[in-house]
């Protein structure tokens, strides 16, 4: 008969077991850990060289000559299920914003969501430029479904006008769209056959751990991952929003999937189209594209002055603030790109490919360890705080003794960690400032929390389907549009067009800035009076500011009809 278990014989099991964790989860950490450096180690590498060898022989766009390119005409599609409490603010802030003019809107709604589809056919009212497209079937049913019906409405009006679209652009209800963007588009475009540009997630405050978290990640992700990946592979991922597709490339992705562009069976349809893309060897590219623009900084005695920063062109948006939505959202992410993405393309391609693949995939299992390896931490600390107040078992030796390979493994991880901790750090810093940069270990925590339940409820999830025969639906995240005060930063105001044109320099727009602090006259007043500007190139600059036309002079009595 077996005897009970003594407290001794019972802490020798655990300390077995404990140690053979450990060291399972040491090694996998390792593995991911050299991973990780190697890749940051040639993505700087490549970056010192493009510094100094490639920028000095290949002058950069400026904000200038991109105003000079031609527009090319532009879709954007716009998938839309129960937005109605964003979708007419989008669309204002959308259609009033954009420094470009030959675009239309479509709109994808569903005939079950009354609300989105008023609030988009009313704004559609007020602008031509809306287009409204009903489905014709509920929804919600997936993301590619709604958006391979916004293409079958954009052939409709390409048949009736003659006049095909040159750029297909993708955003959802929730994007800030940034004025340049069409621009820059129809600068890259058909050149390239994909263009996407970062996703930059709205400032947050600094503890607001769950949705700060995306800021971190973005911008590690969007400067430095895509970059390496797009020099390393020749292709990026779509992020799905502030994303471009050319005529030639939907037209491939039509004619591959039978005439449905985007894949109705996945959760990631963007991935999935942009991975089709580079199969068949299109030219697929990553953007980050700098402008100069004016912004307010506040004074220590209640006043404000102003200065010139640089600010990256891209999408921007509010992410989930609550745990249960980024859960969700971040599940529905690696459904997409780790299961159904493994499952359309294996492992095919060339090494760099593979590469690549291996890195969208491996978050599955990586969320998995580092909790497992944050757990196995508060337990050692425990057994070791046990061990110093008596608790612990006399004779048994340390868990990880200093002089074994196992503890050589945990402080080579721990240097690790602190890489990904510094590099995470430096991104968040150049994009949010300072504090943003200091709170970002402590929100890596909690991204590792969030990650480790999004990878169990994908992990559930397609197992639930794959039993079940189901097909995935429209995971509903709720969103939030930002207020006019936040907009504001990202508008463009008249110093913000000088120095896209050229038509000032930094200090002449910081002189006039001052002097109107000091008056409180019109900005373009005070240009003209300081000599910068004639007059008629300042009401130019004021109309284009408000997206009005703009003739140089009235016609004279005397010359009409004189041609």
């Amino acid at each position: 008969m077996l005897g009970v278990l003594s407290w001794t014989d019972l802490y020798a099991y655990v300390h077995f077991g404990l140690k053979c964790l450990l060291y399972g989860a040491a090694v996998l950490l390792f593995l991911s850990g050299i991973d990780d450096c190697l890749f940051d180690l040639c993505h700087h590498a490549r970056a010192l060289y493009r510094r100094l060898v490639v920028r000095p022989r290949h002058p950069r766009l400026t904000a200038a000559r991109l105003a000079e390119g031609i527009e090319r005409r532009t879709a954007i599609l716009l998938p839309a299920w129960r937005e109605d409490t964003v979708i007419a603010a989008m669309l204002r802030d959308l259609t009033t914003s954009l420094d470009f003019t030959d675009y239309t809107v479509f709109v994808g709604t569903y005939p079950n969501d009354r609300p989105t589809r008023q609030a988009v056919e009313a704004a559609a009212r007020n602008d031509s430029r809306i287009r409204p497209v009903g489905t014709g079937h509920p929804g919600p049913t997936s993301k590619g479904d709604c958006l391979n019906t916004i293409l079958r409405a954009i052939r409709a009006d390409e048949a009736t006008t003659g006049t095909p679209y040159e750029v297909f652009v993708l955003h959802d209800a929730e994007d800030v769209v940034h004025p340049l963007e069409l621009r820059l588009f129809s600068w890259l475009i058909p050149r390239k056959a994909m263009v996407q540009l970062p996703v930059v997630p709205l400032e947050v405050p600094p503890l607001s751990l769950t949705a700060a978290h995306y800021m971190d990640e973005f911008a590690e992700h969007h400067s430095k991952d895509l970059i390496f990946r797009e020099w390393l592979t020749g292709g990026v991922p779509s992020a799905g929003v502030g994303c471009a597709f050319s005529q030639h490339a939907i037209a491939t992705l039509e004619t591959v999937n039978g005439g449905a562009a985007f894949d109705t069976s996945s959760l990631a349809e963007d991935y999935t189209a942009a991975m089709t893309l580079q199969k068949h060897g299109l030219p697929l590219i990553f953007v980050r594209f700098w402008v100069d623009r004016v912004e307010p900084v506040a004074t220590p005695f209640g006043g404000h002055r102003w200065r010139v920063v640089p600010e990256l062109v891209g999408t921007r948006e509010y992410f989930p603030s609550s745990l249960r939505a980024a859960v969700r959202q971040k599940a529905r992410w690696l459904t997409g790109i780790a299961f159904q993405g493994w499952r359309t393309f294996g492992w095919q391609g060339p090494l760099a490919q593979r590469y690549a693949l291996f890195r969208d995939r491996k978050a599955v299992t990586t969320a998995q360890i580092a909790m497992l390896a944050n757990v196995l931490a508060v337990i050692v600390l425990a057994l070791v705080l046990g061990k110093a107040a008596g608790f612990v078992p006399k004779g048994y030796p340390p868990l990880v003794p200093r002089d074994s390979g196992l503890f050589l493994l945990l402080m080579t991880n721990a240097v690790f960690l602190l890489h990904r901790i510094v590099h995470r750090a430096w991104y968040v810093y150049r994009l949010y400032g300072p504090i943003h940069a200091l709170t970002s270990p402590l929100r890596l925590l909690w991204g590792n929390y969030i990650n480790f339940l999004a990878c169990t409820l994908a992990v559930w999830q397609v197992s639930r389907d794959f039993v079940l025969g189901r097909r995935p639906a429209w995971v509903k995240t709720a969103h939030l549009f930002p207020a006019a005060p936040v907009l504001g930063r990202y508008r463009k105001r008249l110093g913000d067009i000088m120095l896209e044109r050229g038509l000032a320099t930094e200090a002449q727009l910081a002189h006039a800035l001052a002097e109107q602090e000091r008056t409180h006259q019109p900005l373009g007043q005070i240009l003209v009076r300081l000599g910068v500007l004639n007059e008629p190139d300042m009401l130019s600059i004021v109309a284009r500011q408000h997206h009005m036309p703009w003739l140089p002079r009235p016609l004279d009595e005397s010359t009409k009809g004189a041609e």
